[in-house]
């Protein structure tokens, strides 16, 4: 397994990019891959925010005394509160999907990826080769009113019984480039009868 493979496809850099090593392969799934998505749910976020921020204190009690106060104060707690909790929340996830990344080493020994946010490393996790039963292509569907698209994503599973699995690739925007990715993956973890 030393250099790069016979045939080589060209991997979108936008979605992978691939360096081959002496004893395996690293695919890296850089940042800004799903940027789309992550500017609609930050707009989404904005768009619930600022109007209920706005009506947060449009709506807060001036002198805080009297049944109109209590009143505003409930009314404002049962509604606006929860919008703008919310559009926070969109907001949040947007900037975890834009600046999320996978780094992923495959050799004959192991699996490892490190999923990264801005760069700094946040989880990190290993299977070996030989408990590697099968690489499983998982869709995700976005909601239609986020561009509706489909992401695909692949997890090794275990061959232990806990059901453990491993994300060793995810936000690909096609069914042809995860295959090429599974193939990929399992030659270089030498899975399906290649010697180990």
């Amino acid at each position: 397994m030393n250099g790069a493979p016979a045939i080589a496809p060209q991997w979108p850099a936008d979605v992978v990019r691939v360096s081959y090593e002496a004893h395996g392969v690293r695919l890296h799934f850089p940042a800004l891959r799903r940027w789309r998505y992550a500017l609609r749910l930050a707009l989404i976020g904005v768009v619930l925010f600022l109007p209920s921020l706005y009506a947060a204190f449009a709506f807060a009690p001036a002198d805080g005394s009297g049944a109109g106060a209590m009143l505003a104060l409930v009314l404002t707690a049962a509604v606006v509160y929860p919008v703008l909790a919310f559009g926070a929340w969109f907001v949040l996830v947007a900037l975890y999907a834009a600046g999320n990344s996978l780094t992923v080493e495959v050799d004959a020994n192991a699996v490892r990826a490190v999923r990264r946010w801005c760069g700094l490393g946040f989880h990190e996790r290993a299977m070996a080769s030989t408990s590697i039963t099968d690489f499983k292509v998982e869709r995700a569907a976005a909601a239609r009113g986020l561009g509706g698209g489909s992401y695909y994503r692949l997890a090794a599973a275990g061959a232990a019984a806990d059901g453990a699995r491993l994300i060793v690739a995810d936000g690909v925007p096609d069914e042809p480039l995860i295959e090429a990715i599974r193939a990929l993956i399992r030659r270089y973890a030498q899975i399906d009868g290649a010697p180990r």
